[in-house]
């Protein structure tokens, strides 16, 4: 592959690692593919995944120096993305960046919009809401999923205008 070429993301089980931190799928599979880093432009990236490994996070090629965002979950084992509750926060981030608000500004308006917003627990076998067994309403929880930015000091330095 020469530079300009699409690039291919593998999981980092199947590279081997050079000193400078570039990947090549392991030959014992049959093929080599060497794996390069996003070439990006745009201010802010939303991604709305569960446990993004680090080997992901690092194509990007963003630190807190960058001046562009990477807005991911604050994830763990734990912490599922639920794509309703981040496209929540994804309005909610896309208004404040719309007026002006810097990227760390609109993470934090969302994180508190999500902190106070609930969902109804469904019982993943029948679909069903499960329902509290004295007032025999619909159970509810609170949503836990969180975000985070990423470069340009943690979002601080980043604005759209």
């Amino acid at each position: 592959m020469k530079r300009g070429d699409p690039q291919i993301w593998f999981d980092k089980r199947d590279c081997d690692f050079d000193a400078q931190g570039q990947c090549t799928v392991n030959p014992s599979k049959g093929f080599t593919i060497p794996i390069d880093r996003f070439t990006w432009r745009t201010k802010v990236v939303f991604i709305a995944a569960c446990q993004l490994a680090e080997t992901f996070l690092g194509l990007w090629n963003i630190s807190e120096t960058t001046p562009r965002a990477l807005i991911v979950p604050v994830s763990g084992p734990t912490v599922p993305t639920d794509l309703d509750m981040a496209a929540l926060a994804w309005r909610k981030i896309a208004s404040k960046l719309s007026t002006g608000s810097s990227v760390y500004e609109a993470v934090n308006d969302a994180n508190t919009l999500l902190a106070q917003s609930v969902y109804i627990v469904v019982d993943p076998e029948t679909r069903q809401p499960v329902l509290d067994p004295v007032t025999h309403q619909p159970r509810t929880a609170t949503v836990t999923l969180r975000f985070h930015a990423i470069g340009g000091n943690g979002g601080r330095d980043v604005k759209l205008r």
